[in-house]
């Protein structure tokens, strides 16, 4: 990932690269970050199998999903995918659907604690439960937008070229 931020700064035009780990200090509220970034005009998203696991990054790209009302094309025109070979995510629909079905195990293990904890549930874990399940009911969604668009998939390469290809499309609006 440091190599595609290094071509963005490089670039010669001006390209605004926001990352938590150059934005966010001790003490600062991820959820604060995430909501600031899903309201950007365009997001560069970097799928990897850790990210699409990541509650925090499926948070950050289902927020994005949300600010354009769940339509396909504003989704599509907002993000652009990086989609990293250990994502899973092939040209097989089976595989691209498996995320889907982690968040639903991940609301069904967290759906029985609840059930069985009623009293010790706050309001911050039943936030997180629903929140979980949306991922679960649109993650396949959000990916098949992702996976529809037409983006050169080979990072190696692109890493060799700078992210060229990259760069005209975020600047082409």
């Amino acid at each position: 990932m440091d190599g595609l931020v290094d071509a963005l700064r490089k670039h010669p035009e001006q390209i605004a690269v926001r990352i938590d780990r150059d934005e966010m200090r001790p003490g600062d509220l991820i959820s604060a970050f995430m909501n600031r970034l899903a309201a950007a005009d365009r997001v560069i998203v970097v799928i990897s199998a850790k990210y699409l696991r990541s509650e925090y990054c499926m948070y950050e790209l289902f927020k994005i999903y949300q600010n354009c009302r769940n339509k396909a094309e504003d989704f599509q025109r907002r993000i652009i995918p990086v989609i990293l070979p250990d994502s899973g995510l092939s040209g097989r629909t089976a595989e691209r659907f498996m995320p889907a079905i982690y968040w639903i195990k991940e609301e069904e293990e967290l759906e029985a604690m609840i059930a069985a904890n009623l009293k010790a549930v706050g309001i911050s874990i039943h936030m997180k439960y629903r929140l979980i399940g949306e991922f679960a009911r649109n993650t396949s969604d959000m990916i098949e937008y992702l996976y529809d668009q037409l983006q050169p998939r080979d990072y190696d390469r692109q890493m060799e070229e700078s992210f060229t290809e990259l760069c005209e499309q975020i600047l082409t609006d």
